[in-house]
């Protein structure tokens, strides 16, 4: 992609985020060859990027996410079946949509990827009900030790923040799932179902599962199904080895669609924001969202 004068360029920025999002909109700034606009909007409050994208984002040549992954997913939802690229500077405690893409987490390298040679590449997207999500849905455990984490923590010590609130998350406990699937349906008692378009959490090299692609048109659905200590140390030790998928206690399902209802509500997160309870609906959006992504 090239920029002449007279481009526009929409940037929302989160500055929550746990890097300084002026300091990164300045790396962009002086990025940015002469002529082409910098339209900057920063957010302030949760949910505010999807609005801001929606109503801004007509006649600009691309969108540039400035904050974790969920200003990423949010900014995304517009860009639905439109050919507007997305770009992302990361400044989020994990970054984990951008990192998977080769995104690079310097703010300098960042900008200048975007204005220098790069390629775009189409990924799918996640949908819970109304919300957009281009790496991972989960509920239970997971929505629970994001519901919990500190705010300020994230941004002094990032995903070490998370640490603690896991812990406590731990004492809740399992609930039974009912999973309607392509051609399948699923009842099971499960402290934590995941919904990945991504393959991996906290970070690229730590992937959950072979097969997950983020350019397949399917959404994989992992269930974990260890309850006691014993079983759960060993579904750990089976995720740092990077065989999660040899545990006996991880269902995995392929899937263009899934019902997930509970028997109790369970709190959900989508791309690590907090989105309600049980029951929801999911679909996959194939090729949805074309990202700017190194050369």
């Amino acid at each position: 992609m090239t920029f002449t004068p007279g481009d526009r360029i929409l940037v929302v920025a989160n500055p929550a985020t746990r890097r300084n999002a002026e300091h990164m909109i300045a790396h962009l700034r002086r990025a940015t060859p002469a002529g082409v606009e910098l339209d900057v909007c920063l957010t302030t409050k949760p949910g505010e990027a999807r609005e801001i994208a929606a109503a801004r984002l007509p006649g600009a040549k691309l969108l540039v996410a400035i904050g974790g992954d969920g200003t990423v997913a949010d900014c995304a939802q517009p860009l639905i079946d439109l050919d507007v690229p997305l770009a992302v500077m990361p400044g989020g405690s994990t970054n984990i949509t951008a990192r998977e893409q080769g995104v690079p987490v310097s703010p300098e390298q960042a900008a200048r990827l975007i204005f220098a040679p790069h390629v775009t590449r189409r990924i799918d997207a996640g949908q819970c009900d109304d919300r957009i999500f281009l790496h991972m849905a989960g509920a239970g455990f997971d929505a629970r030790f994001f519901a919990a984490t500190n705010p300020d923590l994230k941004r002094r010590f990032g995903w070490l923040a998370y640490v603690p609130a896991g812990i406590a998350a731990l004492r809740h406990r399992p609930v039974r799932f009912h999973l309607k699937l392509d051609g399948e349906e699923v009842d099971v008692r499960s402290p934590l179902v995941l919904v990945a378009n991504g393959p991996s959490i906290i970070h690229p090299r730590i992937r959950l599962h072979p097969a997950i692609r983020d350019d397949d048109g399917m959404l994989d659905v992992l269930v974990f199904t260890a309850t006691s200590p014993v079983q759960l140390a060993r579904t750990m030790g089976r995720l740092s080895a990077l065989q999660l998928e040899k545990s006996p206690y991880v269902m995995h399902r392929r899937t263009t669609a899934l019902h997930l209802h509970a028997d109790s509500d369970v709190p959900m997160e989508v791309d690590g924001d907090v989105f309600g309870t049980t029951p929801r609906k999911f679909r996959i959006v194939p090729r949805a969202i074309r990202m700017v992504v190194p050369g």
